[in-house]
């Protein structure tokens, strides 16, 4: 491992390695619970899926699981549809004085946003971080209480990887950085173990979504950086932790995708110019390794590792205001670069789109945005990244764009609602353009 270079101040950078890196079938929507404790019940049947591909709690799993935990009398469950589609969540009300409509407590807490998901040091004080909002992660209002329960994908990795994960929310909470704690059950274990499942219980942080401010992605970026800075030195080693280590750089998952990726296109869609297919998926592929050896001639690969959240985009954030109130799912932890962290980052938070028609969708990212979001990730003390980092984000920034769009078009034929060859088509677009920019937008963050 490259030792780590001496802290660099905010106005100067070095041209060396990074600084200061060690490096939801069956659904209970509507179902009221009113009166009735769940404690006891038993399982009989198991978790579906709905019509669209997302899985839901059966009543019978959702009553065991609910069972192991002491949340007192329940007044409703309801499925809360977003995140992964094999991870389904269920929220859990309360009531704790006058009474309140489940149309009350959304218009309180805003409706969650789907994003373009393109899945300790000392005190904050030390590293003059910004205050977290006063938001109270266990009463959105007066008068409930909420919960999130989640059944954590499969896919996610087994109880080794979700022990890491909630070490590294454990360490995070110790270090009073905003997220949104987990609950014990009544065995004080942060997972429950239901046959080859495994489930979460989280306080529900009552937040907005990211409104697209440039204050509002400054701070994104500064909570960031306080991230990295806390999990610098966070011994992920201990307690036999084996965290991944890859991520989408040079991902072999990517590599595999290219392959398959026209045949399931065509599939799902036969009527598909194959020619230009079959040309933009090359495009696509040239592309990412491209991008990949311009990172690694830089010396990406020989610059510390450390904990990373691997999913930083505004889904994961919840925002009071343009202040960021907690950062949630750390199931992608891995242990990276940071400057991985801070590409996909900077990709997530400056990317323009939204338009239904995706030929709309401009070529350019925001530059406004992107700049700010490096600005306040650089404005925390000891996390100023280097020339070096600068001059590989758009680089790390296509491997990613074309990772998060590439692996679900080969899976499904389709990215979300969109038609694959459609949506690959925008994404060549941009790619594009982060080729033919990337030494102007190194040059945008590089003062």
């Amino acid at each position: 491992m490259v030792p780590p270079p001496p802290p660099q101040s905010a106005t100067s950078r070095s041209k060396g390695p990074p600084a200061g890196e060690s490096l939801a079938g069956a659904s209970l929507a509507g179902a009221s619970l009113a009166g009735a404790s769940l404690a006891g019940a038993s399982m009989t049947g198991s978790s579906s899926a709905s019509g669209g591909g997302r899985q839901t709690f059966a009543a019978e799993e959702l009553a065991v699981v609910l069972s192991r935990y002491d949340l007192g009398w329940l007044d409703a469950a309801q499925p809360y549809p977003h995140g992964s589609r094999k991870a389904p969540k269920m929220l859990l009300r309360r009531r704790t004085g006058t009474e309140l409509t489940v149309d009350e407590a959304d218009a309180e807490n805003g409706e969650p946003d789907d994003a373009l998901e393109l899945e300790a040091t000392g005190p904050d004080t030390a590293l003059n971080a910004p205050p977290a909002p006063s938001v109270s992660p266990a009463t959105p209002s007066h008068r409930e209480r909420i919960w999130l329960l989640k059944r954590r994908a499969p896919t996610r990795g087994g109880d080794a990887r979700i022990a890491f994960c909630h070490a590294v929310q454990r360490h995070l909470t110790a270090q009073r950085f905003p997220i949104a704690p987990l609950v014990p059950n009544r065995d004080e274990q942060t997972v429950t173990a239901v046959g080859k499942h495994r489930y979460e219980l989280f306080e529900f942080i009552n937040g907005k979504t990211y409104d697209q401010s440039l204050e509002a992605t400054g701070q994104s970026g500064r909570w960031l950086a306080v991230f990295h800075q806390l999990m610098r030195h966070f011994n992920h080693t201990a307690e036999a932790f084996d965290p991944p280590t890859r991520g989408y750089h040079r991902a072999h998952a990517v590599d595999r995708a290219f392959q398959s990726l026209p045949t399931t296109v065509l599939t799902t869609d036969p009527g598909v110019d194959r020619i230009a297919l079959g040309t933009r998926n090359q495009f696509l592929q040239s592309a990412f390794k491209q991008a990949a050896d311009a990172a690694d001639a830089e010396g990406l690969n020989q610059w510390p590792s450390q904990v990373v959240h691997a999913d930083w985009h505004p889904g994961n954030l919840i925002f009071a205001g343009q202040q960021v109130a907690a950062v949630i799912d750390f199931d992608a932890a891995r242990v990276r670069p940071r400057v991985m962290d801070v590409a996909n980052g900077a990709l997530q938070f400056s990317i323009v789109g939204g338009q239904e028609d995706l030929g709309a969708w401009p070529d350019a990212p925001d530059e406004g945005r992107f700049k700010r979001f490096i600005r306040g990730y650089d404005a925390v003390p000891g996390a100023v990244l280097s020339r070096a980092e600068l001059k590989i984000l758009p680089h790390l920034m296509i491997e990613a764009l074309i990772a998060e769009c590439v692996i679900p078009i080969a899976l499904t034929g389709r990215f979300a609602r969109s038609p694959g060859a459609t949506f690959l088509e925008m994404v060549e677009r941009k790619v594009r353009w982060l080729q033919t920019n990337a030494k102007a937008m190194f040059r945008a963050v590089d003062s």
